[in-house]
């Protein structure tokens, strides 16, 4: 079965600020070929400038790749346990500096730190970039505006959260673009928001002329745009209530969201897709479960939709490839939307 899916029928999911390593990477930090660029990290060793990221050649990083930030500290801190041990040291580690700290005292171990050292260093600076943006309040108020219907909240919330001083001016626009998805019928407050971050943009030119991108936003997929998939994004994922310990914060506010694509792939396997929304070329054979099931989506894909669709691979329900024109993060989603729709030059990465 190959289904072929449009962008623009879910334009939340690019936006939102992600909370599993490879997706946080991606977003934070950006991955290009499987590489990520560390040369403008202050400190960075010359060997950690640019790290490769595949599944196939390192082992941690496979079995970290879906790991939400929570978990991910953890698992980060066995891995250089399991290296202390290959050093006979005893330094007790209990947060992410203290990891980066006895990295940096054994650069001379490279056959056997290799691996440590970049994913120590990686989530460092993801850890760093959260607390300096203040990401963990941004994701709060972009699930309230992409998976709950109540607008005073999301409206109360969304204003407090314009107002934080930590915040990027891509932040600030990632969250009034979600708004303005979600209640595209309030156009008087959209348009308070757009002068809001006129003025928070400052001297900043760059910003002042994305703010366009609120506008671009709602004519590249606006109400009259999107097909009856995107009513999907509504439904949200439960998962775990707390993570424990200073290494761990993710709480299931921020990961509730589920992308559109995840409702499609539970009514593809539960054989009820709607023809009227899905219809079948000649000669297919309605309501068939098929052995494997590829998607593509015009205008790119995303890791969380890549996550979703691991998750159906892993629980044996359906075997699933995931193909796109890109692989998109916010970034890259808003240049292609102020580009008109024209895909941003990305070269291919992994999306195993």
């Amino acid at each position: 079965m190959l289904i072929i899916l449009d962008r623009r029928d879910d334009p939340t999911t690019p936006l939102l600020t992600q909370w599993t390593y490879q997706a946080m990477i991606h977003e934070i930090l950006g991955i290009h070929n499987n590489r990520v660029d560390l040369s403008k990290v202050k400190d960075i060793r010359a060997e950690l400038r640019e790290v490769v990221l595949s599944a196939d050649q390192d082992r941690f990083f496979k079995q970290a790749m879906h790991l939400n930030f929570g978990d991910l500290g953890a698992s980060v801190k066995e891995h250089v346990e399991e290296y202390q041990k290959k050093v006979k040291s005893n330094q007790k580690i209990q947060t992410i500096e203290d990891m980066q700290r006895f990295v940096d005292q054994y650069p001379d171990f490279k056959s056997l730190s290799g691996s440590v050292s970049k994913h120590v260093a990686l989530v460092t600076e993801l850890s760093k970039q959260v607390e300096l943006r203040d990401l963990m309040s941004v994701s709060e108020v972009e699930q309230e505006l992409a998976c709950h219907s109540d607008h005073g909240p999301a409206l109360e919330k969304t204003m407090r959260i314009l107002d934080n001083p930590h915040l990027t001016p891509e932040d600030r626009l990632r969250v009034v673009l979600l708004y303005a998805i979600r209640y595209e019928e309030q156009k008087n407050q959209i348009a308070t928001f757009k002068a809001l971050l006129r003025d928070k943009a400052g001297a900043d030119e760059k910003a002042k002329r994305n703010v366009v991108a609120v506008d671009k936003v709602l004519s590249y997929a606006g109400q009259n745009i999107r097909g009856e998939v995107s009513s999907s994004k509504k439904i949200f994922d439960r998962v775990r209530n707390a993570f424990g310990s200073s290494l761990k914060g993710v709480d299931n506010i921020y990961t509730q969201h589920k992308p559109a694509l995840h409702g499609i792939l539970e009514a593809v396997i539960k054989r009820n897709l709607k023809t009227q929304a899905y219809p079948y070329v000649e000669n297919s054979q309605e309501g068939k479960m098929h052995d494997d099931v590829f998607v593509y989506i015009i205008g790119g894909v995303t890791f969380e939709e890549e996550l979703a669709v691991h998750s159906f691979n892993q629980s044996g329900e359906a075997r699933i490839i995931l193909g796109g024109s890109c692989i998109h993060n916010s970034k890259t989603y808003l240049t292609d939307i102020l580009s008109d729709g024209g895909a941003p030059e990305e070269e291919v990465t992994d999306l195993r």
